[in-house]
């Protein structure tokens, strides 16, 4: 209650600085939102289309996933179930708390990514990572408090 209670502020005061509907701000960020990820599918299809070997944004994104950048496997986790699980009751009430402690958690994956003396990670570590960041994701960050 107190999350939609400061999201409507937010937006009453953002209608009230520019004059415009909040349906003009969704509107921008659908675009924007759109717009980006045209763009990664069309440098997608170009970089596949070409014969350099691991140059395409997956290729790339798995190989930093897979080395010491494991971080990325446990942040699609939790974005994941930011978007898709969403639980009526999450663990930590406050939108902002659980943004933060989301972020304190991410942050100390790229810490243990950064100190470990391996340089690659087994698909075990990243199924749990994966799964990890989806259930933190469904627990404590959920779309369905707003």
């Amino acid at each position: 209650m107190y999350n939609k209670f400061k999201i409507f502020i937010f937006s009453q005061h953002c209608q009230k600085l520019t004059n415009l509907p909040l349906q003009i701000y969704i509107t921008i960020v659908e675009v924007i939102l759109i717009v980006i990820t045209l763009s990664i599918l069309i440098l997608e299809v170009f970089l596949s289309l070409n014969n350099i070997e691991g140059d395409t944004i997956s290729g790339i994104i798995s190989e930093w996933a897979y080395g010491r950048n494991f971080f990325i496997t446990f942040a699609w986790g939790i974005v994941t179930g930011h978007l898709f699980l969403g639980s009526k009751s999450p663990l930590i009430d406050d939108n902002f708390m659980s943004v933060l402690v989301v972020v304190i958690l991410a942050c100390i994956t790229v810490i243990v990514g950064c100190k470990r003396k391996s340089a690659k990670v087994t698909w075990v570590i990243q199924a749990i990572l994966l799964i990890s960041g989806a259930i933190i994701g469904h627990f404590t960050w959920s779309m369905n408090d707003f």
